[in-house]
């Protein structure tokens, strides 16, 4: 790579983590809006999420998952429940436990929170030009081949 090569890549590779840093930055800023309408918590909203992942989840098992206490896993969803955005089934199998599912009400808050996202992404790319476009399509896919062959890296712990 000549000398030239290396400043243009450099000057690209710059330009492209300023504009994702601005484009993270707009994108929170319009995503925040429903997220701050809803009315639950943050904490709420995680456990809400996992229940309508994995039907019938258990207050024992979202605990463990998101390395919290099971009594303060049980005050979580004692307030989904009176927000009637969960409820608590008895297991056939064992009496002692019970099965969390999702409400409609439930399902209905957690399909807002993840269609915004769709939403932003569909009027976003339709705005684009064909050309643009495909630039796009190119180094996104790009991008991909580049992280699907990296090796794995040992990172922090983000669950804490």
């Amino acid at each position: 790579m000549s000398d030239e090569e290396a400043r243009r890549r450099s000057e690209l590779i710059e330009a492209l983590t300023e504009d994702n840093a601005a484009l993270t930055a707009a994108l929170l800023q319009q995503r925040l809006d429903p997220l701050m309408s809803l009315s639950i918590t943050f904490p709420q909203l995680k456990v809400l999420l996992l229940v309508v992942a994995d039907p019938e989840t258990t207050t024992h098992a979202l605990a463990e998952r998101l390395h919290v206490s099971a009594p303060t896993m049980s005050g979580i969803i004692d307030r989904l429940v009176e927000h009637g955005m969960v409820h608590r089934l008895e297991d056939r199998a064992d009496r002692r436990v019970r099965r969390l599912v999702a409400t409609e009400e439930g399902q209905r808050t957690a399909q807002t929170v993840t269609s915004v996202t769709e939403w932003h992404r569909q009027h976003v790319l339709t705005e684009l030009t064909l050309p643009d476009l495909e630039a796009l399509a190119r180094g996104f896919r790009a991008v991909r081949e580049v992280v699907e062959r990296a090796p794995t890296r040992p990172g922090p712990d983000l669950a804490r």
